[in-house]
């Protein structure tokens, strides 16, 4: 054989070698952590904080109040209530289809489901806190 060839055959050994030896090490320590590959795990170990007050202000015109009550953790008719929500398409309807459907203001909609979300949240912390 060429000398170069042998060459060549040798390198794509040793990287193949490597590949395999890799891609053990990855499902040996899957094995050993549930199935998880290790930027898995530090994904599901390491969770966001929870949504507060402070992310009020990233309520957007995509959101769907659905979507508002999930992560904001209120009750499912909350927002219908406060807001005077009458939609068939409640709570699948975002914000700025509402607002176009019922010619509102996006940006005036946005406001008062910011502060009623915020008016929930601070009664809900303040009712949270143990009673002496």
């Amino acid at each position: 054989m060429n000398k170069k060839l042998k060459k060549v055959l040798v390198v794509a050994v040793i990287i193949i070698g490597v590949l395999a030896w890799i891609y053990a090490g990855f499902r040996i320590y899957q094995l050993r952590n549930h199935g998880r590959l290790p930027w898995q795990s530090y994904l599901s170990n390491h969770h966001r904080r929870p949504v507060g007050v402070a992310d009020i202000a990233y309520i957007s015109p995509w959101m769907t109040f659905d979507y508002i009550t999930k992560i904001f953790k209120l009750p499912p008719t909350y927002l219908q209530q406060n807001l005077q929500i009458n939609d068939p398409k409640y709570p699948l309807i975002t914000l700025s289809q509402y607002a176009k459907k019922t010619n509102t203001n996006t940006g005036l909609l946005i406001t008062n489901t910011q502060n009623v979300v915020k008016k929930y949240l601070a009664s809900s912390t303040v009712s949270s806190v143990p009673q002496k």
